[in-house]
């Protein structure tokens, strides 16, 4: 229960101990920065935090719906019953919802909320990449000044020397080869591992970020913030299904531009295998599905449903192909 890692992590700091050496609710030492003690401090309350963490995601919506209260209390109340990310994050007692409703805050608001969001977990860091697309360069500067201010307040609490290991070791542990096969990795990592092609992450992380570029200049604000919010998911190595709870960003502000394509990549989104080992390897990559079918859309907008085909065309002749070769005595 990740709840209770971040309730350990504070108490073993605030008893003189280091979280960043060994936790007995994890495998390994807590591995968030040292700012996110600036958030989870003040959580140590498990139904505040479950209520707390209901109402970021509700707030998140109702944003996200231009303020619409109903339209936010059936899509919340959709979500409770069928969206699996947002049902994981509670039962998980993760952090999720609270960094989605601050990146939202970001996006209509101000730039420190995406600071503050960085400084709970390090994945937000890349809507630094939205503000440089729409040139920004202020908001960039604005964000990185004050998670500097935030890192300088963290040294209040978390001691340089525990620091240190966080950042010379655990932080580099993100980056390790292993463990990204499993079914709840749902990100673009996760797939090529589990298809053995896991030499393909870098090339196609370069011309993801190329074309979003490329592309986002000339789009309006939704859509660039819709395709770094998808790429947030597709790119970051680790990205566990609960995390997907950012597509409720895409899902909302490209409905009106295609609402077929957002609804199928809602069900692909919201469905979870109870039994993953039983599924094909080429079926279980099903949220990465997902979220690829709206980062397409914000992308391409009418053009996306032709390629969307096109692609998905030529991946199910590549698994043929595969299939055929593994017939005989090679197979990758």
């Amino acid at each position: 229960m990740d709840y209770n890692v971040y309730d350990e992590a504070v108490k073993v700091l605030f008893s003189g101990g280091n979280p960043y050496l060994h936790l007995i609710t994890m495998p390994g030492p807590f591995n968030y920065p040292p700012t996110v003690f600036l958030f989870i401090s003040f959580l140590q309350n498990r139904l505040i935090f479950d209520i707390l963490s209901a109402l970021a995601f509700f707030i998140s919506i109702f944003l996200l719906t231009n303020k619409k209260f109903f339209v936010s209390f059936f899509l919340f109340f959709v979500s409770l019953l069928i969206f699996f990310p947002y049902k994981f994050n509670v039962g998980m007692g993760q952090i999720n919802n609270f960094i989605l409703l601050f990146v939202v805050l970001a996006y209509y608001y101000n730039p420190f909320f995406l600071a503050y969001a960085i400084s709970i977990k390090l994945t937000p860091i890349i809507f630094l990449f939205y503000y440089f697309i729409k040139k920004d360069y202020k908001k960039i500067i604005i964000v990185l000044t004050l998670c500097l201010i935030l890192y300088a307040m963290s040294l209040i609490i978390v001691p340089f020397d525990f620091q240190k290991i966080y950042f010379l070791d655990v932080f580099w542990r993100a980056f390790g080869t292993g463990g990204k096969e499993v079914y709840y990795n749902q990100s673009l990592a996760g797939l090529l591992a589990r298809s053995n092609t896991s030499f393909l992450f870098y090339p196609l992380t370069i011309l993801l970020l190329f074309v979003t570029y490329i592309k986002g200049k000339k789009l309006k604000r939704e859509r660039v913030f819709s395709a770094v919010t998808c790429l947030m998911l597709i790119l970051n190595p680790i990205a566990w299904q609960h995390q997907f709870v950012f597509a409720i960003i895409p899902l909302i502000l490209l409905f009106n531009l295609n609402k077929k394509l957002v609804l199928a990549a809602f069900f692909l989104l919201a469905w979870n295998f109870k039994q993953p080992d039983l599924v094909p390897k080429e079926l279980s990559s099903h949220q990465f599905y997902g979220v690829f079918i709206l980062w397409m859309l914000a992308i391409f907008g009418g053009k996306s449903t032709k390629l969307i085909g096109i692609i998905g065309t030529v991946g199910i002749i590549g698994v043929y192909l595969r299939f055929l070769i593994c017939r005989g005595s090679f197979c990758f």
